[in-house]
């Protein structure tokens, strides 16, 4: 089973409203009416805002502000005989696409200081757990999580990459002060003669924010820098180019499966 995940940034809390009403009224539905019978799971996050004394640093470490979608599907849903969907005028200069449709072929990364949506398809569920996997959710004191997707930068082998994060790098970030839980995703298809865009989906959780700040700004743990590093401090990958990121909480802002009982056409 593997899952779609969008990783959206808005390009000014002026236009939430008019991205949040057409998600509920218009996207959700239809996406439902469209790929519904090959979903299992539907979610969406709100993304979680920074203490406003933290917003530029946050920033720094490429983050999106608006929200993370999860399509799970035991099957990947086809693409042909779908009526395409519905996109109003504004959508596109929203979220920095460079064309109304959500799947960008294309990675430009921010332009003009707009970010542009990540998508990633992972496994559903992680194929590292390096922390935090012996402990029950009750057992967790609260949860912050920091969701970020990373790509080797161009002219960097997969296996090269691979042999850095996995054997050096996120052993590196176990050392982190207040690190509780540490999960990966390595992408559908990395290991293919086409790659996909993204080549991971990690997550690390605090237990709030200055709990994050502490273990990433204020006492991080030593880290070995890749000569490849497209950003020389961790987490070595320009933000926005090379590496999304955001937080979130641990429940689902929305479970659209099961909470919507709408109008579902058969297309």
């Amino acid at each position: 089973m593997n899952k779609v995940v969008l990783i959206i940034n808005i390009k000014s809390m002026n236009v939430l409203p008019v991205m949040e009403r057409w998600l509920m009224q218009i996207h959700a539905p239809e996406a439902i009416s469209r790929i519904g019978p090959w979903l299992t799971r539907y979610h969406s996050y709100r993304a979680v805002p920074p203490p406003p004394e933290m917003q530029a640093e946050i920033v720094d470490y490429g983050y999106y502000n608006w929200r993370v979608t999860e399509l799970w599907s035991a099957d990947r849903y086809p693409q042909h005989g779908i009526l395409p969907q519905a996109f109003f005028p504004e959508y596109a200069g929203n979220i920095g696409l460079a064309s109304t449709h959500a799947d960008s072929a294309r990675w430009y990364g921010s332009k003009d200081g707009i970010r542009q949506a990540c998508r990633i398809e992972v496994p559903a569920r992680a194929t590292e757990d390096f922390k935090g996997g012996d402990r029950s959710l009750n057992e967790y004191p609260s949860i912050l999580r920091w969701f970020v997707a990373f790509k080797y930068p161009e002219g960097v082998s997969i296996a090269d990459g691979e042999r850095w994060y996995l054997e050096t790098h996120a052993q590196e970030v176990l050392r982190q002060p207040g690190l509780l839980r540490f999960t990966s995703h390595k992408a559908v298809g990395t290991d293919s003669d086409k790659p996909p865009m993204w080549h991971r989906l990690s997550e690390l959780w605090y237990e709030d924010f200055d709990a994050w700040h502490d273990a990433v700004i204020d006492h991080p743990p030593a880290y070995t820098c890749p000569d490849w590093a497209t950003h020389r401090q961790y987490p070595f990958f320009k933000p926005f180019e090379d590496f999304a990121g955001t937080f979130l909480l641990e429940a689902p802002t929305n479970n659209f499966l099961r909470d919507y009982q709408g109008y579902i056409v058969s297309v």
